[in-house]
């Protein structure tokens, strides 16, 4: 499959920097400028990922709030407590646990700390997104079986095998509320394990996130082609800039 946008993303670029970011990895393991790339990424995601969601908290108060551990008297208890919740969430997915329905539900759990009644569990009401229903809660259960059931993550297809993953997901949204940022986790967590870097859906590229699942609506092949598109852009993006910060 081949990225709609830029032409020079391909996925033998992709596996060659991916090469190069291992042998840095693997060489550099105590380097201070790793801890320091994953603590800003961690900041960065978690901005752009709630900011997708409508949170306004800005990225300069998330670094705040991430580095204070506490709350800003200008959001709302909810807005701050989303900040802290996916940071717990994106720390829990560099533990690097397996991909499972359980897992997924831990996620959530992290995710939505500060409603109980609802973190890790699936919707037991109709949902709506615009004038799209969601699947009944009745069928949730077995649909995010058998997407988790379907994971392929081998080299060959991987990118595209993840972007449909995702799509299919936010068309189960199987949870009350989180359904993005919780997807957005398992995007990164399926990159983590086949040896990649997560990957930070900028609020800019809000419009083409959203593009690809109406596509995905109307030609599920071309929305899972500007998702792919999307998220290789992204991928190819932290690549380069991990490796011109870490390497000598």
């Amino acid at each position: 499959m081949d990225n709609l946008w830029y032409k020079e993303i391909t996925s033998d670029i992709l596996f060659e920097l991916r090469r190069e970011y291992k042998k840095l990895i693997d060489t550099r393991e105590n380097d201070s400028r790793i801890k320091r790339f994953y603590d800003d990424f961690a900041c960065s995601f978690v901005y752009n990922s709630n900011a997708i969601e409508g949170n306004p908290v800005t990225e300069a108060d998330t670094y705040v709030i991430l580095s204070s551990d506490s709350f800003l008297e200008n959001y709302t208890q909810k807005e701050n407590q989303e900040v802290l919740s996916l940071h717990k969430g994106f720390k829990y997915i560099l533990t690097k646990p397996e991909l499972t329905v359980g897992t997924l539900l831990q996620i959530h759990r992290y995710v939505l700390f500060f409603d109980p009644d609802n973190a890790g569990r699936f919707r037991t009401a109709a949902v709506h997104i615009g004038d799209k229903n969601m699947p009944p809660f009745e069928y949730i259960q077995h649909k995010t079986d058998e997407l988790f059931a379907d994971i392929v993550l081998n080299d060959d297809n991987m990118f595209e095998n993840i972007s449909k993953f995702h799509l299919r997901f936010e068309n189960i949204h199987p949870f009350i509320d989180g359904n993005g940022r919780v997807g957005r986790l398992i995007i990164n967590l399926m990159l983590i394990h086949s040896g990649f870097l997560p990957v930070n859906v900028k609020i800019a590229d809000k419009g083409r996130y959203y593009r690809a699942f109406r596509q995905y609506d109307i030609d599920s092949l071309k929305g899972i082609q500007e998702l792919y598109s999307l998220i290789t852009k992204c991928e190819y993006d932290e690549l380069n800039k991990f490796i011109s910060m870490v390497k000598p």
